[in-house]
């Protein structure tokens, strides 16, 4: 085994778990605003009755969702170097809450409860369509070209966020991979 500074290591290890700390609280910030968004359009644009300000939102709710991914992207690969390039070096019977994070993650658990997020930004998106839609049909003068391209476009941003959150199969970094590689979605 390498030599080590196992100050330096703990150092390390409370940086890397205050950044997640971090991380987290943004994704959590990020669905606070977004809710507050989709309400504060949803409301003004019904009062307003204008559809153009109601399809503005699924963009919104796609800019949030990629800060969010980008953050729990980060988190994962905060969480692979801690368990591989830290919890390896000091040994497990001193730190192992990413190895064991880890078998949480395989029964299935994670998926299960990060639905609550990608639902939330599928549904509300989903519901900002219809909205818009059904205000299209109803107030005529609203049924313009600008309405019907943002309406479009509102149906492509809820697409992207679809191919975004779908569930996909995780590649586990093999025990062979360097602590410094980053995981990643196939």
């Amino acid at each position: 085994m390498d030599k080590w500074n196992p100050e330096l290591v703990v150092a390390e290890y409370n940086t890397l778990r205050e950044e997640i700390l971090k991380r987290i609280e943004i994704r959590y910030q990020l669905l606070t605003i977004t809710v507050t968004a989709f309400g504060a359009i949803l409301a003004f644009g019904s009062q307003l009755k204008n559809a153009i300000l109601i399809f503005l939102y699924p963009l919104l709710a796609l800019c949030s969702m990629i800060i969010w991914l980008s953050n729990k992207y980060d988190i994962e690969q905060i969480s692979a170097y801690i368990k591989k390039g830290i919890e390896s070096k000091v040994g497990k019977e001193n730190l192992n809450w990413e190895s064991q994070r880890v078998l949480i993650e395989r029964q299935g658990v994670e998926r299960l409860l990060s639905y609550g997020s990608t639902g939330f930004f599928i549904s509300t998106q989903l519901l900002a369509l219809a909205i818009g839609i059904v205000m299209l049909s109803i107030y005529p003068g609203a049924n313009n070209t600008v309405a019907v391209v943002c309406a479009v476009l509102a149906a492509l941003c809820f697409v992207l966020t679809l191919m975004l959150l779908l569930p996909r199969k995780k590649r586990e970094a093999s025990v062979n991979d360097s602590p410094h590689q980053k995981p990643w979605r196939e």
